[in-house]
């Protein structure tokens, strides 16, 4: 009986000592062995994610920060962070990127320790939106740089909250539904034809590419411009889990990500006009594009050509035309960003970008 309690209290003082023991092996980040991760374990880890010096198990058990089982220069940025306050904890990252769009790229977009907004632009754990203003051509441009790391961060929202709801301005909407950024829609009520899909939500079938290209965001993050008349209501379920479906247009790239000069589109809308367009890059990585126009000199706007060029430009895979004119504005819910023509005007819709769904 003596003996068997021995060896119990054994057995516990053992797995006492293990917790003890691994914290002693090494402090998680902290490559050069010295307690504490600052920016030289950063560069030590570099040497290592580039393969300029090997690496120790034990060593590589204390660098692989982001638990992915390898060392790569996204362990760099986590300790960097890390070394300068922005991340609490590297468990506090793995439980951000881990089965996100985006996965270990960007880690240094996003905040850690809370969300910040800013004039130019939201950051959180989810969430990276940086928005810059340039010239092009004879027009003044606002460029929201959007990642994200769960699709329903880019929602779409219905004037007065609901389906065929009473028109609103942009500002009001993106407020109601606490927006990051937002921009005009594609004034769906006046899409008779086309079909309608909201946040997943099919609201019209309609007959799908008849006479309008469609821009299509499928849940995984990626998105396609699909030319109309090109396939059926149902080929077009099958192409995947639809999030969002605009019906407006045109599509501004072709197929291979080059310019276009020929549009489907009524020859009254290629001149120069205020306009907004959807670009994507990947998934996880968009931007919101808004152009003044028809106020000389400030900004004259794009005729549908320059604005495939513009969107080439940015660096976009695929792009889509949405609704522009008096109608194109982008706000942060707080503020109109752009200078809308003739002071803006009510909408029935808004894409927008804000926290994950929960």
């Amino acid at each position: 009986m003596k003996k068997w309690c021995c060896l119990l209290l054994a057995g516990i003082l053992f797995l006492f000592a293990l917790p003890l023991q691994t914290k002693a092996d090494g402090v998680e980040g902290d490559v050069n062995g010295d307690g504490v991760v600052t920016a030289a374990d950063a560069a030590a880890l570099f040497r290592y994610a580039s393969g300029l010096e090997d690496i120790s198990g034990t060593s590589s058990a204390i660098a692989d920060v982001t638990c992915n089982l390898s060392v790569t220069r996204a362990d760099v940025r986590a300790v960097l962070l890390y070394a300068a306050g922005r991340l609490n904890s590297f468990a506090d990252l793995q439980g951000e990127i881990e089965g996100t769009l985006l996965g270990e790229e960007y880690l240094d977009l996003f905040s850690y320790t809370g969300a910040i907004k800013t004039e130019t632009g939201y950051r959180s754990g989810k969430v990276s939106v940086n928005i810059s203003q340039m010239k092009f051509r004879d027009s003044v441009c606002y460029i929201a740089d959007i990642y994200i790391r769960d699709i329903s961060c880019l929602r779409t929202a219905f004037s007065n909250g609901k389906y065929e709801g009473k028109r609103q301005k942009v500002k009001r909407i993106a407020a109601d539904n606490n927006a990051a950024v937002a921009i005009t829609g594609d004034m769906y009520t006046m899409n008779a034809d086309g079909a309608i899909v909201r946040n997943g939500v099919w609201y019209q079938d309609g007959r799908a590419c008849k006479k309008k290209d469609l821009g299509v965001l499928y849940a995984d993050g990626t998105f396609r411009c699909i030319d109309r008349n090109s396939m059926t209501l149902e080929e077009l379920k099958e192409t995947g889990d639809i999030w969002q479906l605009w019906s407006f247009g045109p599509m501004l790239l072709d197929e291979n990500g080059d310019t276009m000069t020929e549009f489907h589109c009524k020859s009254s809308i290629l001149g120069k006009h205020p306009r907004t367009a959807f670009g994507y890059y990947g998934p996880g990585h968009y931007c919101f594009v808004l152009v003044d126009g028809r106020q000389r000199p400030y900004s004259v706007g794009l005729r549908m050509e320059e604005l495939s060029e513009l969107m080439y430009e940015l660096g976009c895979a695929a792009a889509y035309n949405l609704d522009g004119g008096q109608s194109a504005t982008m706000s942060d819910g707080q503020r109109i960003i752009n200078s809308p023509s003739g002071g803006g005007r009510t909408t029935t819709d808004i894409v927008y970008v804000g926290e994950p769904l929960q």
